[in-house]
This record gives C-alpha cells, structure tokens and sequence, in this order.
C-alpha cells in the first residue's frame, strides 16, 4: 500500500504541468495570442512523458525531471506570458555578463518534483541502478 502511494505521488508534478498546458491552450483558444516554439517544445515534451509514465513509470519519472530541467532553463513553456528572470553581473548595459537566465515557476515544479520523486535518483549513477532498471526491478 505504502508503494502504490509513493507512485501516486509521482503523478503530482505531472498533473501541475498537464494543468497549466491546458491551461495554455485555454488561453490560446479564447484570445489572441499565438503559440511560440517554445509552447510547441513544452507540448511535444509532455506528451513523451505522459506515454512513458504509463509505459514505464521510472523512464516517465526522469523524463519529466528532464522536462522541469529544460523548462528551468527556458527552453520550453507551459505559460501564454513566457517570464524569465535573469541575473548578471555588471551595469545591465551592454557590458554586462549574464550570470542565470530561467523561469521561477519551474524552479518551484522542480523542488516540488525532488520532494515527491527523489527516492527514483538515489544510486542513478552506480552501475547496480542500471542493471536493476534493465532487468525491471525498478
């Protein structure tokens, strides 16, 4: 009982980001504003990662770890306002140095994603942790 729960549990990160894609796509549909590649990236993701978790639920558990991933970094969205916060370090102008460009709302997806789904990367890079996953028994 207690296994199945932490399995639930996995699908909390996932069901955030399936609300706020259709979320998007609401948005979308009633307004004008267009999808940017960035919205195609994100919606292309969350489709791989909703098949893997029901074909097999670690491979979608990584996966979507590496969606929080590419979406910190501002490579995908699941939002119609895409916001970034960028630190650098100089005077703002022309001879600054960008420091961290990302999107807040999925550095809180992701400390949410390790609190509920960090127990799948304990031992991720031992040799045991593979073979394991090859023969199944994660």
């Amino acid at each position: 009982m207690k296994d199945k729960f932490k399995i639930y549990l996995d699908y909390i990160p996932l069901l955030i980001l399936l609300g706020s894609a259709l979320y998007l796509l609401w948005i979308i549909a009633s307004s004008d504003i267009m999808l940017v590649w960035k919205h195609y990236v994100g919606i292309a993701f969350l489709v791989l990662t909703i098949l893997l978790f029901f074909v097999r639920h670690l491979f979608g558990v990584l996966c979507l770890g590496l969606t929080l991933l590419i979406g910190v970094t501002g490579f995908l969205s699941y939002s119609p306002a895409i916001t970034t916060t960028t630190f650098w370090f100089g005077d703002g102008g022309n001879n600054s140095i960008t420091l961290l460009k990302f999107q807040p709302v999925f550095v809180l997806w992701i400390i949410l994603y390790f609190i509920v789904s960090g127990r799948h990367f304990t031992g991720i890079l031992s040799k045991e942790y593979w073979v394991e996953v090859k023969n199944k028994q994660r």
